[in-house]
Order: structure tokens, then C-alpha cells, then sequence
């Protein structure tokens, strides 16, 4: 399953952004790639999706897709995660979008640091509220049937807990209540 959100302009600063959901690896992927030309006035982004410089693509865990729609139910509550591996470090976000004071949708960026030069590359993408309803459900709907890709292997939801040591999130706390009423333990 697949979705993709493409915003060009004629100054060729924006960027497209696409969440897949690979069923027969049960792996959540975003990938952002920066606009590659505008002429005939109509702006591309196929020329830099192999650009290293110029796109990004990262997996991301169930708890990391449930704080991204936990973003957009609450409306206020910003998520951001770090990736670390040997080559790339990555910053991911995702906040509400304020123009004059006013809540106008959503930011999500990626800032990805290349470890041996230090170089940087920021990709950010606006998501309209009605665009956001549709990237929340789309997420939803992975999400569950992650889960029920999981009842047949429940090894695989250990096996998509990214490693304590590379990744780190600063999203909502834990919602509180009674630890007994599920099977999970806050």
C-alpha cells in the first residue's frame, strides 16, 4: 500500500513524499525527494529520486507510525524521532503548521547529516488538513493490517522494534489509565 503527496512550484524548492506499507516484510517506509526541474511549467521530482544528495528514504516502526497519528488526532502534539546508523544520521518531525497564529495543517521534515562529511540535507513537506485526514487513515489502515499480518507471526513484532541504541523518540507520553485493562504494560 502505497501513498504519495507531490507539491511542486516554479522556484523548484518543494518536495514529493510517499509512505509505503510492504505487507510481505511488514516494514513502514517514507521516502522525500526534492523537485528536480519546473520547465513546461510543470514541476518533477523523478530526476533526483536516485539523487543521495537529494532524496532520503527511511524505515519506521509501528510506534513511530502510531506517534505520527497520534500527531494528527491531538492537532498540538509535535513527534520527533532520530535515526542513527553508521553512515547517515536522520531527524524526523512532524507539527502542526501555524501561519499568522493560526493552525493552517502540518509540517513533516527529515534533516539527514551524512556522518563522514558532515553535509546536510533538509526535506520538508506541508500537509493540508485535508491531506492530513487522508495520511492519517492511510496510516491507520497499514497499521492494522500490520497487526493482523503479525497475529499469524508474532515474532514479527519483536522483529520491528527498532534497536534501543538507534532510534530514539521524543513523542506523547504513554497514555495513562490502568495497566491491567490490556495486555501491553505502561
Amino acid at each position: 500500500m502505497k501513498i504519495s503527496f507531490y507539491k511542486p512550484n516554479p522556484r523548484n524548492t518543494r518536495h514529493a513524499c510517499s509512505f509505503l506499507y510492504a505487507a510481505d516484510k511488514q516494514a513502514f517506509y517514507c521516502s522525500m525527494v526534492k523537485q528536480f526541474d519546473t520547465s513546461g511549467k510543470t514541476g518533477t521530482f523523478f530526476g533526483n529520486k536516485d539523487n543521495p544528495d537529494a532524496s532520503v528514504s527511511l524505515k519506521l516502526s509501528p510506534a513511530e507510525v502510531g506517534s505520527m497519528i497520534d500527531t494528527f488526532e491531538s492537532g498540538t502534539r509535535p513527534t520527533t524521532q532520530y535515526h542513527d546508523s553508521e553512515r547517515q544520521k536522520l531527524q524526523i518531525s512532524l507539527k502542526p503548521y501555524e501561519r499568522e497564529g493560526v493552525q493552517i495543517g502540518f509540517s513533516f521534515g527529515v534533516t539527514k547529516t551524512i556522518k563522514d562529511t558532515g553535509a546536510k540535507a533538509s526535506f520538508l513537506i506541508g500537509f493540508t488538513f485535508g491531506e492530513a485526514v487522508t495520511l492519517r487513515e492511510f496510516l491507520k489502515s497499514c497499521l492494522q493490517k500490520h497487526f493482523r499480518n503479525s497475529q499469524n507471526n508474532p515474532k514479527s513484532l519483536e522483529n520491528q522494534q527498532p534497536e534501543p541504541d538507534n532510534v530514539s523518540s521524543e513523542a506523547s507520553p504513554a497514555p495513562s489509565g490502568d495497566p491491567s485493562a490490556g495486555d501491553i504494560p505502561w
